[in-house]
């Protein structure tokens, strides 16, 4: 149940904004994170294709923001990274005759897609900008 994503995403989004105009290599992010770079190179990926990093190949290259950090929101990447749903649904076969196990799945889903537009609305108040504020 538990995701990383988001917390990883985060992380190389606020060291692309504390080194504001540095191309950042994969390897460089991956250490601070402590995860491997094929990891921070996966979630590049997504970041990229919303238009939230760039990143250049080569010597001297790597990924930076590709607007300023006070134009970027915590909802961006979250909705970048975020799965269906936080919390999961219920895998198993429920007895169809049962009144909960007929509507289980349904009822929960309507719930988390409730809680998810309270969560990307929060997530969408905050900048990266503000956020970084609370590490410096």
């Amino acid at each position: 149940m538990a995701n990383a994503r988001f917390a990883i995403s985060v992380h190389m989004m606020l060291l692309m904004a504390i080194e504001e105009n540095q191309w950042l290599s994969s390897s460089y992010m991956a250490q601070s994170i402590d995860v491997n770079p094929g990891i921070v190179r996966r979630e590049l990926i997504g970041l990229k294709e919303k238009g939230l990093v760039e990143s250049k190949e080569g010597k001297g290259g790597g990924s930076r923001l590709a607007r300023p950090a006070d134009k970027i929101t915590l909802g961006h990447i979250y909705e970048v990274v975020k799965d269906e749903y936080l919390l999961g649904l219920n895998k198993n076969n429920p007895l169809v005759a049962c009144p909960i196990g007929k509507n289980i799945n349904k009822n929960l889903s309507n719930l988390y897609e409730e809680a998810d537009g309270l969560i990307n609305q929060r997530f969408h108040q905050i900048t990266l900008k503000k956020f970084l504020n609370q590490f410096i």
